[in-house]
């Protein structure tokens, strides 16, 4: 049972007879609070995943030594710290400003592709101090207790050129048969134009 983790539900002002819209207790979104902010949930499809936990060992061994380099108290720190922030786009926000591009040093063909690579990416970690710490990608997802593939997307924007461009999942605009702003407009405003009266 997580009830000690369950965050307090806004209450809500019943204002007559009609029912009005609370996002926070929609299910869809109690479920991607607590993703977002690293306790257990229930996917759609009924699958359980586990809480998040801070990375115990940094089995990497690159030339940046991150298992020594980094303490047990500061990787507790650097996961409190980033699932504190609540919310996917906060997180990505941060996780935006700790990965740099330049440009390859040696152009050898990538045996996936075939091609050379065309940017190289570093990753860095923030102390308590607020100074910087170069890690490999493998640590920089340990730390952080992500995938992979959310790196990926966000060095793909890198390359882009964009700033940040938020979460655009489920922001697609394929919606033939959606109704335009400018009727929902008219229709307020004719909605809007009988007379009205104070509910009893």
């Amino acid at each position: 049972m997580e009830s000690s983790d369950e965050a307090p539900e806004p209450p809500i002002e019943n204002r007559g007879r009609k029912r009005l819209r609370c996002v926070e207790r929609w299910v869809k979104n109690k479920k991607k609070n607590k993703k977002d902010t690293g306790r257990a949930y229930e996917t759609y499809i009924g699958e359980h995943r586990h809480r998040k936990r801070p990375a115990i060992a940094l089995s990497c061994r690159c030339q940046y030594h991150c298992s020594s380099h980094v303490a047990m108290e500061e990787r507790q720190r650097i996961f409190k710290d980033f699932y504190k922030l609540g919310s996917h786009d906060t997180q990505n926000r941060y996780l935006y400003g700790l990965i740099e591009k330049s440009s390859p040093k040696q152009r050898r063909q990538r045996r996936s592709t075939g091609k050379p690579r065309a940017n190289t990416f570093h990753y860095f970690i923030r102390t308590a101090q607020g100074s910087r710490i170069q890690v490999c990608k493998h640590a920089f997802c340990v730390l952080h207790a992500i995938g992979k593939r959310r790196v990926e997307v966000i060095c793909t924007k890198l390359v882009s050129g964009v700033l940040f461009s938020g979460d655009n999942r489920g922001s697609h605009g394929n919606r033939p048969h959606a109704i335009s702003e400018d009727v929902k407009a008219q229709v307020r405003e004719h909605i809007e134009s009988f007379p009205s009266r104070e509910s009893h």
